[in-house]
């Protein structure tokens, strides 16, 4: 079941950073950034994550969960999402300040 969570996380962030410019990415010579702070609404019945974090790493997501349980690749760029809400409302992914 974590498994499919996290691949659910997985493919719903990938749609929000494809889609809204202020959340891409960022270049950094490890190729690795770690996305942390906001509440993610995966769906299917499932809690939110509160606090969430997720790692990025060569333009793939690598670990989703709550900020602290997952482990920061060394040099890896943080983008600080807090106070935002990250969600996925009627086939489509929605990142809501």
């Amino acid at each position: 079941m974590a498994s499919r969570r996290s691949l659910a996380c997985a493919v719903m962030l990938l749609g929000i950073l494809s889609v809204q410019p202020s959340t891409q990415a960022p270049q950094t010579s490890g190729g690795a950034a770690v996305f942390e702070g906001a509440r993610l609404i995966v769906g299917e019945g499932s809690p939110a994550i509160e606090d969430s974090a997720f790692v990025v790493e060569r333009g793939r997501f690598t670990q989703v969960g709550r900020r602290g349980a997952v482990q920061v690749p060394p040099g890896a760029t943080r983008v600080d999402l807090a106070g935002k809400t990250v969600e996925h409302r009627d086939g489509n992914l929605v990142a809501v300040d």
